[in-house]
């Protein structure tokens, strides 16, 4: 079954379990919002192109117990506003990709286990307004490019 006119996927706050299904972000072109937080997923949250989700503009993960990476594609989603996906047990960097998420207004990333620097180039989301990185193993300096975000509250 198709599920190309799904605009909204709702399932955040059960008691699901498994993988993150990929499909979400394959098959639903016209997805908008999807939130998937406060559940028991587990494994890596899989790759998110705009190529397969153009319109998705919020997006949470928060809550569950993901492991591996952050999806170094998020960086092509120029549409996302809203992206949470704290809480969970995710290892490496901040890809500096993320810097290419330009129509974001939140991003929370905290209560991970996120270890490196923050990415220089991170001041190109001059539209945040709330940037949460707490509760991470993040080292070095504040990048000077954070001036640049001048909503932030």
């Amino acid at each position: 079954a198709s599920m190309t006119g799904m605009v909204y996927f709702y399932i955040y706050n059960n008691l699901l379990t498994g993988t993150v299904p990929s499909f979400l972000f394959q098959n639903i072109p016209n997805l908008y919002v999807c939130e998937l937080g406060s559940n028991y997923f587990t494994g890596s949250i899989p790759q998110i192109s705009s190529e397969y989700t153009p319109f998705l503009q919020y997006i949470d993960f928060y809550n569950n117990y993901c492991t591996g990476t952050l999806p170094e594609s998020l960086g092509t989603l120029t549409n996302l506003q809203y992206c949470f996906i704290y809480n969970n047990h995710l290892t490496g960097s901040i890809p500096n990709s993320y810097s290419g998420m330009t129509g974001m207004f939140q991003l929370y990333l905290d209560s991970n286990f996120l270890s490196g620097t923050i990415p220089n180039n991170i001041g190109n989301l001059q539209y945040l307004q709330f940037f949460d990185l707490s509760n991470n193993k993040l080292t070095g300096p504040i990048p000077s490019s954070v001036s640049e975000m001048y909503y932030l509250i």
